[in-house]
């Protein structure tokens, strides 16, 4: 059998000179890989740095991307004029989707939509529902910890919770920080129902073990 040729510098610079004349300068490491069938291991072997050797064939190691269009705040308020006189309750989803402009660049013009709306005298978006009162999560949670003997998981709480995931995390915090709000919770239980407080003392018996909530 005849012998395999040796991948040499020489060779594999060869090689990727042919993909850069049929591909283009902007040739990626990745993609000379797939295109050549060697590995990127090799490659660098042989080569070095890539960006190196594109330098070495006189070709602009990092192609600058073509600047992004930006959008003046004047752009901006005269496309929200026409728009909200065909459709007053416009929301930003409805404004980003038609117009194509980003939330980032809402932001970045006017600080929020609240803000660009009151620039051509919108009124202010509707909140959505009132929050939910901290005290009903907790005892909502507490229910729930006090079923499963444990602190539920965000999946268990979603399924056995009177209220959603979003809107225990939104008010609380992060989901790991909850054993701590529930623990306090409950010594402000103990506190305000010295008699009648043995759901929270119950709970309170399940939990301290493993997670270490504040003693009374």
């Amino acid at each position: 059998m005849p012998a395999k040729r040796r991948l040499t510098a020489r060779l594999i610079a060869r090689k990727a000179k042919a993909a850069f004349h049929k591909h283009g300068p902007n040739l990626s490491l990745h993609q000379f890989a797939r295109l050549s069938g060697l590995s990127v291991g090799i490659i660098q072997l042989r080569l070095g740095p890539w960006l190196a050797f594109k330098k070495t064939l006189g070709l602009d190691p990092a192609p600058a991307r073509p600047d992004r269009p930006t959008h003046q705040p004047e752009e901006v308020l005269a496309r929200l004029r026409t728009l909200s006189a065909k459709s007053p309750r416009l929301t930003l989803a409805a404004f980003t989707r038609a117009t194509g402009y980003s939330e980032r660049t809402i932001v970045r013009c006017f600080g929020s939509w609240s803000a660009l709306k009151r620039e051509v005298s919108l009124p202010p978006s509707r909140s959505g529902k009132a929050r939910i009162d901290s005290t009903r999560l907790l005892a909502d949670l507490a229910r729930v910890a006090a079923g499963l003997s444990r602190i539920p998981t965000e999946r268990e709480y979603a399924r056995r919770g009177s209220y959603s995931v979003h809107t225990l995390t939104r008010t609380l915090g992060l989901w790991r920080h909850l054993p701590a709000h529930l623990g306090l919770f409950l010594s402000a239980l103990d506190e305000k129902f010295p008699d009648n407080a043995s759901q929270a003392k119950v709970v309170r018996k399940l939990l301290d073990p493993a997670f270490n909530l504040p003693a009374d």
